[in-house]
């Protein structure tokens, strides 16, 4: 009921509010206890009661969200030549929607819509890599630095229309308030003649009133994604060789 209450206090989306509330309930039982203590044994007058309602007042307190970065990494070994592990980070084409999110139950389940292409252009005078999303999401990343065959690292660049509205709940949106990408970055390493380990990079910040606590469901998606992200890689270039061969 009180998660229900707070939709109009807090204007939170309902996903946001699922993932809230396991703090919210422990918050409400530790609350609840100490209040039945302290009525019970010190103060033990009913006028005392009427501070039950007191958490109704605290929701609607404007209370400033911190900034906080975060980091995450993850690693895969591919069966192919740095090159070619090259060449596919910097033209992805033609990404079929069941390609992505396939070990992952959590992505699916905040409806974030999986990568659709990813192709590194000439414009303006520098390299920028174009990256498009299923639901009408796209964005650029213009490259920051790049060393052929070996690493390239990029930022994020988003427009107002970029993620367009009712797409993403705002809490879990790649460019939104409250979680925002900022650096990428993959680090291509020779293993042996055919073997390459493929490591993604990705800082991202988070601002919210709880970070402690959002951070936690932050690194999971970014985790989450990171992992399919470099799956999908390793299973295309995989693939691409084994019809080659």
């Amino acid at each position: 009921m009180i998660i229900v209450i707070s939709i109009p206090f807090l204007k939170e989306g309902v996903i946001c509010l699922l993932m809230g509330a396991p703090i919210l309930f422990l918050a409400m039982l530790m609350g609840a206890t100490m209040m039945h203590l302290f009525c019970r044994f010190i103060w033990k007058s009913k006028a005392l009661h009427g501070v039950a309602l007191l958490p109704l007042v605290v929701l609607g307190l404007p209370i400033a969200p911190q900034n906080a970065t975060y980091q995450v990494t993850n690693q895969v070994t591919i069966a192919a030549t740095p090159a070619q592990v090259w060449q596919a980070i910097n033209h992805v084409d033609t990404i079929a929607p069941q390609q992505f999110y396939t070990d992952s139950w959590l992505l699916p389940l905040l409806q974030v819509p999986p990568p659709k292409s990813a192709e590194t252009v000439w414009q303006n005078g520098h390299w920028v890599r174009k990256s498009q999303w299923y639901g009408g999401i796209y964005f650029d990343e213009p490259i920051i630095s790049q060393i052929p065959n070996r690493q390239l690292r990029w930022r994020f660049v988003f427009y107002p229309d970029s993620v367009p509205k009712g797409t993403l709940d705002d809490h879990v949106t790649i460019n939104g308030e409250y979680f925002k990408l900022l650096l990428g970055q993959y680090d291509i390493i020779p293993i042996d003649a055919t073997h390459t380990r493929l490591t993604f990079t990705g800082d991202y910040r988070i601002s919210t009133n709880l970070n402690f606590y959002a951070g936690f469901w932050g690194k999971w998606v970014m985790q989450d994604f990171s992992k399919d992200v470099l799956t999908f890689y390793k299973r295309r270039l995989e693939r691409s060789s084994s019809i080659i061969e």
